[in-house]
């Protein structure tokens, strides 16, 4: 987007013509208007930074202006030019349109230039807070939208996985998972209960609490043993784990099913 430029509204040519003068050396886009109507029409088409406006027009006066020029856009910076003899209704410009500044006539060309270039300044502050405050607005919501998708993407693996233990659960064999560090990761209930009684057993070494060799046997055999209190034959397997690093996965067959 072009940079921001000035917009000058006033019914008197020689007035007009001077400012116009006075702008057409600086480094922004300058344009004029001597009635209302063209002022909001140019409002819409150009990318204003500054409003500069008499108080005292024929038809849309220079405080009606300015208050429809906040209402549509209010970012804005809006200045008011008026006479000594129109204080008043300079006031009432501040406190209906939010006007920045009140210049009067004659007016200094160095202030009247000075307060333009802070009104910009103004503008592309509060124009650069409002796009921040949107690029903020929209990464909130992309990670409000990426929180969602994760509680949602977890609520289904927390329902598979809820399905799966019940399915090992119900199992009439125990199934004990150990990993990488030697600990039981997961079991079923089968088990637990062979073990502990049902207590919960992961994070347990497992060579504390299974046969000796039991976990040194080849891959795919199998021996009879006892597990906690239940004779069985086990039989070691393996997984792997996410780093590739192979897992024990222990299948439990109660002996009165291997007879």
């Amino acid at each position: 987007m072009k940079n921001p430029g000035v917009l000058v509204v006033d019914d008197d040519p020689a007035t007009l013509r001077a400012i116009m003068r006075l702008l057409h050396s600086q480094p922004f886009a300058s344009f004029s208007a001597s009635e209302g109507a063209t002022a909001l029409s140019l409002l819409e088409q150009e990318n204003i930074g500054v409003i500069l406006s008499d108080q005292r027009m024929p038809g849309l006066s220079g405080n009606d202006l300015l208050r429809v020029a906040r209402s549509r856009h209010p970012l804005v910076t809006r200045i008011i030019l008026s006479g000594y003899h129109e204080a008043e209704a300079a006031v009432t410009a501040v406190n209906e349109a939010h006007v920045y500044k009140i210049l009067f006539k004659p007016w200094d060309d160095d202030h009247l230039l000075a307060t333009i270039h802070q009104g910009l300044e103004l503008y592309t502050l509060q124009t650069r807070h409002q796009d921040l405050a949107q690029e903020l607005k929209d990464v909130n919501q992309a990670l409000m939208e990426r929180i969602d998708q994760k509680n949602r993407a977890l609520h289904a693996n927390s329902r598979t996985l809820i399905a799966t233990q019940s399915i090992l659960d119900a199992l009439p064999v125990g199934i004990l998972h150990i990993g990488e560090d030697g600990r039981i990761v997961e079991s079923n209930a089968l088990a637990a209960e062979w073990i502990s009684d049902g207590h919960a057993i992961a994070g347990m070494k497992a060579r504390t609490i299974l046969p000796e060799g039991l976990l040194d046997l080849p891959l795919g055999d199998g021996v009879h043993c006892v597990i906690g209190t239940m004779p069985c034959f086990a039989m070691r397997t393996h997984t792997t784990s996410t780093n590739e690093v192979p897992t024990h996965l222990l299948t439990l067959i109660p002996q009165k099913i291997t007879q």
